[in-house]
C-alpha cells in the first residue's frame, strides 16, 4: 500500500510539475509574442510619426519655397515698375511705345479708350492714367519720393510725391512665366 501511494503521490507530482512546465512554457512563449507584438507595435507608431514629420517639414519647405518664390517675384515686378516709371514717366523723351508689349489686351483697351484726343492712327494711349492728377506734377520730387509696395492679388501700390502732397496709383501685374504684364491701373 505504501509503494501503491507513493507511485500515486509521485506520478500525480509528476504530472503536477509537467502541467505546470508546459504551462510555465505555454505562458513564457506568450509574454515573448506580447513583447514581439508591443515592440512591433512601437517601431510602427515611430515609423508613423517619423512619416508624419516628414511630411510636415516637407509641407513646411514647400510653403517656404512658394513664399520665396513670391517674394522674389515681387522684387522683379517692383524693379519692372520703377524702370516703367523711369522711362514712361518721369523721362519725358523716352518712347513710351516699347512698354506697348508689357501691357493685357485689357490694359490696352483702358488706355486706348481714355485717350480722348485727335489720334492720326488710332494707336494712340494714355499712359497719363499712371501719373497722378493734377496739373503741376513736380516731377523730381515724384522720382525723388517714388515707391512701390506689393498689395494683394497682384496689386502694387505706387506712391507718388508731389508738390507736398502724397498720392497712389494701383497697378495690376500679371507674370506668366518670366513676362510680367501690366493688367489695369486705377
Amino acid at each position: 500500500m505504501k509503494t501503491l501511494r507513493d507511485i500515486l503521490i509521485g506520478t500525480i507530482l509528476g504530472a503536477l510539475c509537467a502541467f505546470g512546465g508546459v504551462w510555465g512554457y505555454d505562458r513564457y512563449h506568450q509574454y515573448q509574442q506580447e513583447q514581439q507584438e508591443a515592440a512591433l507595435q512601437k517601431e510602427q507608431a515611430r515609423r508613423h510619426h517619423r512619416d508624419s514629420l516628414m511630411q510636415i517639414r516637407q509641407a513646411q519647405e514647400q510653403q517656404e519655397r512658394a513664399e520665396n518664390r513670391k517674394e522674389i517675384e515681387q522684387r522683379v515686378v517692383m524693379k519692372f515698375l520703377k524702370e516703367f516709371y523711369d522711362d514712361v514717366i518721369f523721362d519725358d523723351d523716352y518712347p513710351s511705345d516699347k512698354y506697348k508689349q508689357y501691357l493685357t489686351a485689357h490694359c490696352l483697351k483702358k488706355l486706348k479708350d481714355a485717350y480722348r484726343m485727335d489720334c492720326p492712327d488710332g494707336n494712340c494711349l494714355a499712359w497719363w492714367l499712371f501719373r497722378p492728377s493734377g496739373q503741376d506734377l513736380d516731377m523730381e520730387s515724384m522720382e525723388k519720393h517714388f515707391r512701390v509696395t506689393p498689395e494683394d492679388d497682384n496689386w502694387y501700390r505706387v506712391h507718388f510725391v508731389s508738390n507736398g502732397a502724397t498720392e497712389f496709383k494701383y497697378v495690376k501685374i500679371l507674370v506668366d512665366g518670366n513676362i510680367i504684364h501690366i493688367d489695369d491701373v486705377k
